[in-house]
């Protein structure tokens, strides 16, 4: 933004703008030029414009200019006055939620949108951050992000929006391996002397770890278990695999699982069968005596005729891997329980 001070002479004494949207700081902090460049931004309605425009429904802004909106406020967080952020912030946040919850929802959306909503989101949690603890923004942003992906799971018609939900799932559960970085988001800005892009890449927020509490019972509380057994593709069956195992892992499933992921084999093609009997496998270490004990039951029901190779490889799999997860349950099944599966199909 041009600023009077660029027009006038070096010598001429200037004159003090009024600092209503950002505050002049001790000298070598930030340039005053910057500065005045902001307040003159605010004394012509710039902010007005720009919280306007987010906020319009008919018509949305383009994803794009929203994303590049919020960055533009994103940057000169760390020099607006308190007196203004605060109110104007919170206005703010309200409606980029709901414009970024409309473009989530959107199944025809193609890369570079996706990835200036993202870049949205991300510019977002960052503002988030001026009018509460960064803890709160990230708690904020991510259940955002899970809503959505359960959304995604529950309403979306095509394969798309399916995969997109678990993605965002096994996205929080990669998040959950992460150690925290202390590292300063906030330096090298480009009126220090750093880079443009150096300055975009340490104000968008980096990805911060998950507790694995909080996220077990995020996915309990609604009911995530009874939306990810869904194996009807391969990347259904390997996405909901892997939040499943999570689940397991870090707390208990609910009855009948076998049963359900079984049911969805049957009659399938011999592919898709390994690929959920895989699953199974997988499974099998975390899940309760009971649910091992009816995937012992289950291949000792199927008729020496009606066996493939994909049931012949479980059946020979579960013999090997039974003895280790029997080991830390409680099964009522004994061990023999695989062997004697092994022994009908040779009799």
């Amino acid at each position: 933004v041009p600023t009077a001070r660029s027009t006038l002479d070096p010598n001429d004494e200037l004159p003090v703008p009024p600092e209503i949207y950002a505050k002049h700081k001790k000298r070598g902090a930030i340039h005053n030029d910057y500065i005045d460049a902001i307040n003159h931004f605010g004394d012509v309605r710039g902010f007005e414009f720009l919280e306007n425009r987010i906020k319009s429904t008919d018509p949305r802004p383009p994803i794009d200019v929203l994303m590049q909106s919020l960055r533009s406020v994103l940057y000169a967080r760390d020099s607006l006055n308190s007196s203004f952020y605060e109110p104007y912030l919170k206005e703010i946040k309200v409606a980029a939620f709901e414009q970024l919850g409309f473009y989530t929802n959107k199944l025809d959306m193609g890369p570079k949108d996706k990835t200036c909503l993202r870049e949205a989101m991300e510019a977002l949690q960052g503002i988030m951050e001026l009018i509460m603890t960064p803890e709160e923004a990230i708690h904020v942003t991510d259940k955002f992000y899970c809503d959505l992906a359960l959304k995604d799971l529950t309403s979306a018609k095509g394969l798309e929006g399916k995969v997109r939900g678990l993605k965002t799932f096994t996205g929080f559960i990669e998040r959950t391996k992460l150690k925290e970085d202390t590292t300063n988001w906030f330096k090298d800005l480009f009126w220090l002397g750093g880079s443009q892009q150096q300055q975009q890449q340490s104000l968008l927020p980096k990805p911060k770890p998950v507790s694995v509490a909080w996220l077990t019972k995020w996915f309990k509380d609604n009911n995530v278990e009874s939306w990810v057994c869904d194996f009807s593709h391969p990347d259904l069956t390997r996405l909901g695999t892997e939040i499943l195992a999570f689940i397991s892992a870090n707390s208990s499933v609910k009855g009948g699982l076998v049963e359900k992921i079984w049911a969805q084999a049957s009659g399938t093609h011999e592919s898709t069968k390994h690929n959920i009997f895989e699953a199974l496998l997988k499974l099998l270490p975390n899940l309760p005596s009971s649910e091992v004990d009816a995937l012992g039951s289950k291949l000792k029901e199927i008729p020496p005729e009606q066996h493939d190779n994909a049931t012949l490889e479980l059946a020979a799999k579960f013999t090997l891997n039974f003895n280790a997860s029997s080991s830390s349950s409680s099964s009522s099944s004994s061990p023999s329980v695989g062997a004697s599966v092994m022994w009908n199909l040779i009799q």
